[in-house]
């Protein structure tokens, strides 16, 4: 992308010459950067990548959270199944969303490490970050 560049840097030029080319072509860099990281985190494979994320991040401290106590009860395993139902999940997601839970169970599970890589997906989409707690 240039198009915020070539349009500033001009403008800068016309109203303050050669110091206002450069200011404009800053202004201009800045822009086309905001732009870009825009369409990127809009594009369908950045979408699909936060999805699978949130995905795997759900289960996994489900099942953490289930396992804190020292056992999953009966009760923590129909809340995780009506979540499943709730959320339309074919029968591979629901098979892979229950691995998921088992592995978030597991006592070398790092909570600390799933956290971060949900926040570095994820961090900017503040509805999934609530939706999450």
């Amino acid at each position: 992308m240039f198009y915020g560049k070539v349009v500033a840097g001009l403008l800068g030029l016309l109203l303050g010459g050669p110091i206002g080319l450069l200011v404009g072509l800053f202004l201009g860099h800045q822009f086309d950067r905001g732009l870009r990281r825009t369409m990127e985190a809009h594009s369908p494979e950045n979408i699909a990548r936060i999805k699978e994320r949130f995905f795997e991040t759900i289960f996994l401290l489900l099942g953490h959270l289930a396992k804190a106590d020292g056992r999953i009860s009966r009760g923590e395993v129909d809340h995780t199944e009506m979540i499943i139902r709730q959320m339309g999940l074919t029968s591979a997601q629901r098979q892979r969303a229950i691995e998921l839970f088992k592995r978030g169970a597991e006592p070398t599970f790092d909570v600390a490490a799933c956290v971060a890589e949900f926040q570095a997906v994820c961090g900017r989409q503040m509805a999934l970050r609530q939706t999450l707690l």
